[in-house]
């Protein structure tokens, strides 16, 4: 059974849960906003950060994101490369390669985020939001031999996570991760609650983004592609729009509460890690 981590890769790992619920519940907070008509459209992670760096102290804020971010990858990679689960052969492979692209997604968000704070990146040359870089990156994926069928494989797979999550939300897997000792049975049950709600938010996100991916791929389309923010957007736009988007903000702030939760009481122990932590 593998050894604890070190004492600062548990710290880096703890900021990195840190950094990453602080975006979330950046994206709640403006989705929430676009819901109540205080903001035109809901925003992804990259337009989070554009909004956030025009606020006044935001890019302090940002700063702080995205150094959870930069923490969240290294714990990816070194869970990746020290194999956490002690599993060998294709499922032992397949959760490493799991947890390295989760590492490099996060790396490539911090630099983003990075760019931003040094006023490096500007809306029109970052490629405005989330969804300009879904269509961009289908766009160039469909151009290539079997293309179509590569795109359907990256939907099945983003549609695969979202159903990892909505699993894990059921059976509530999650909070066997965290150590919940010297806390009341009302607080235990009010943060499994809440990590249910995120889980299955985010699940539900996942599941559609999934969907619309294999959908452009199959019409040969990439401006059928979405990111969150356009995944949040067609969202609003359908019947009782406001009322989804009200309920997908409130989902996403608990998965932030979660992540935030994970930053707080994440156990490391030795038997614990052999339990392959499956958030993306």
């Amino acid at each position: 059974m593998p050894d604890s981590p070190p004492s600062y890769v548990r710290h880096i790992a703890k900021a990195g849960y840190a950094g990453k619920g602080l975006m979330y519940f950046a994206i709640a907070i403006l989705a929430l906003m676009a819901a109540l008509g205080y903001a035109s459209d809901p925003e992804g992670m990259s337009g989070t950060m554009h909004t956030l760096a025009d606020l006044p102290f935001g890019r302090i804020v940002l700063a702080v994101a995205a150094v959870g971010l930069a923490a969240y990858s290294f714990w990816r990679w070194f869970e990746a490369i020290r194999n956490p689960s002690g599993e060998d052969g294709a499922k032992g492979t397949a959760k490493r390669i799991a947890f390295a692209i989760s590492g490099a997604i996060h790396a490539a968000l911090a630099y983003t985020a990075t760019k931003i704070i040094f006023g490096q990146g500007g809306r029109e040359t970052d490629g405005a939001t989330d969804q300009t870089a879904q269509e961009t990156w289908s766009a160039i994926v469909l151009s290539w031999p079997m293309g179509m069928w590569l795109l359907i494989g990256v939907g099945l797979v983003i549609a695969a996570v979202g159903v990892r999550q909505l699993v894990r939300a059921y059976k509530a897997e999650f909070f066997d991760k965290l150590d919940a000792k010297g806390l009341d049975q009302s607080t235990v049950r009010t943060l499994r609650r809440t990590g249910r709600i995120g889980l299955t938010a985010r699940g539900i996100a996942f599941l559609l983004m999934g969907g619309f991916v294999m959908v452009a791929a199959w019409r040969h389309d990439p401006e059928q592609t979405r990111g969150l923010d356009g995944t949040l957007d067609v969202l609003s736009q359908q019947r009782y729009g406001q009322a989804l988007l009200t309920a997908f903000a409130v989902g996403l702030a608990c998965y932030a509460v979660y992540c935030w939760a994970s930053a707080s009481l994440r156990s490391f122990g030795g038997s614990d890690t052999a339990q392959v932590d499956y958030m993306i």
